[in-house]
């Protein structure tokens, strides 16, 4: 393909082929010309033009496109980007790559270190440590957030990037360690209404801060509050959760349409709890309408998950969306589908096949036992499944399984768990068919 003469061109050392856009909130047209019969990839112009407005004074205004850059793999020796390393790692996590986004992520951190640009090397080590956290390897995670806290003190000068990635790292060892491993939903809440504070406060005594990270800050606000509705949901206040979702949900703008997603899919999930089905079947189907557009192949097998715990409350067939949440867990290694898919397999088979649910619930126990740690929520589920599966099968040791999950689901504050257990305790003995593990948070 022959680029315009006046396109600017940036060659990397990456297999990548695309443009590069101005980090600020852009409106693009993209238009293709007819290409004649007789076009020559090699004698005629591509055949692309551009038309970029960015948002000044409260409206659109036509902007340059000389500040665009077509990407392409170097031809020969020239000076690496590492921006767009960065840009590929985000992109490939995205996919959910994430060996391969850890891959590229590393290459850049060693870079900046390199060059003491410890603001950024920290970034990358953030990354990197959500990556892991993405896959179940939470020692590693812990550890990354421990190398990027490193990192971001090595900075000379306090700035609004380094306070962003403090509380990004304080957020993300809070959901690791508090919440993952120990289970700790209201210690996890309280961090993140916390960092939401001192955001309100930092920014209210800092008028000078530039529009830039203004933005950065207020984003990160928001993802900040989505975070502490998700510990209320977990918590059992739906409706609380509920408008806290709709809070973020309204303020993340066009910009962040995967964030609104999650936002929505949070919305699902309350609704759901709150026995509103068709209500929350809408959320869903609209968090997946975004994830399949942009091939977010995470935010993919969240939808997924829900989505089948929603079918199974109404008895509907899972089946299929219990074989694409399995396909696509695998695919992308994917530590939460693939446990949530033994969780609920094991509900579906309790009504169908004893055995096999009790194998089930034996994985998901397996899974949720990790270096010698439970994550202590999916491990009481794994129990409370078990226990069912005791009392069905008239086994005297339901009591005990009951007893041990109820204590867990206490230590963790999850309320549909303390309320299930406390009904099986009661029912031990009782000769009811009644599923008590449906419509799992």
């Amino acid at each position: 393909m022959k680029l315009p003469e006046t396109q600017p061109l940036k060659q990397i050392d990456a297999p990548v082929v695309g443009y590069e856009f101005p980090e600020s909130e852009m409106l693009i047209y993209l238009s293709f010309e007819r290409l004649p019969k007789s076009w020559d990839t090699k004698r005629d112009f591509y055949p692309l033009h551009f038309e970029c407005y960015e948002f000044v004074g409260n409206t659109w205004t036509l902007n340059r496109t000389d500040n665009i850059r077509y990407i392409a793999p170097m031809e020969k020796e020239t000076s690496l980007d590492f921006q767009t390393y960065e840009e590929l790692a985000y992109r490939l996590s995205d996919l959910g790559k994430f060996d391969k986004a850890r891959e590229w992520a590393n290459k850049a951190k060693e870079h900046w270190c390199n060059e003491k640009n410890y603001l950024k090397a920290a970034s990358m080590g953030l990354f990197v440590a959500i990556q892991y956290r993405h896959q179940g390897e939470f020692r590693k995670s812990l550890e990354n957030y421990a190398s990027a806290e490193s990192l971001i003190l090595k900075v000379p000068n306090l700035t609004p990037e380094s306070k962003l990635i403090n509380w990004r790292i304080e957020a993300g060892r809070a959901m690791v360690k508090g919440y993952l491993i120990e289970g700790d939903c209201e210690g996890a809440y309280k961090k993140y209404d916390k960092i939401i504070k001192e955001i309100d406060d930092y920014l209210g005594a800092n008028q000078q801060i530039d529009d830039n990270n203004m933005k950065k800050l207020k984003l990160y606000k928001i993802h900040a509050i989505r975070q502490k509705a998700e510990m209320l949901r977990l918590l059992g206040r739906y409706n609380n959760a509920l408008k806290l979702f709709r809070k973020a949900y309204k303020e993340y703008n066009y910009f962040y349409a995967e964030e609104k997603a999650y936002s929505a899919l949070g919305q699902g999930n309350c609704l759901r709890m709150l026995g509103k089905f068709d209500n929350a079947m809408e959320k869903y189907e609209e968090a997946m309408q975004f994830a399949q557009e942009k091939r977010s192949k995470p935010l993919q097998v969240r939808v997924l998950r829900y989505k089948a715990e929603l079918y199974r409350t109404n008895g509907q067939n899972i089946v299929n969306l219990l074989k694409e949440l399995w396909k696509l867990s695998e695919e992308i290694n994917y530590f939460f589908g693939k446990l949530y898919y033994f969780l609920i397999k094991g509900g579906q088979y309790l009504t169908e096949n004893i055995e096999k649910a009790e194998e089930f619930f034996e994985e998901a126990k397996k899974l949720a036992h990790i270096n010698g740690e439970h994550l202590k929520i999916e491990y009481a589920h794994s129990i409370f499944g078990l226990a069912e599966v005791k009392r069905l099968k008239k086994d005297i040791k339901a009591a005990n399984y009951y007893n041990k999950a109820h204590g867990l689901f206490k230590e963790t504050g999850v309320r549909w768990g303390i309320e299930k257990t406390k009904k099986g305790i009661d029912m031990a003995n009782d000769s009811s068919n009644e599923i008590l593990f449906i419509n799992i948070p």
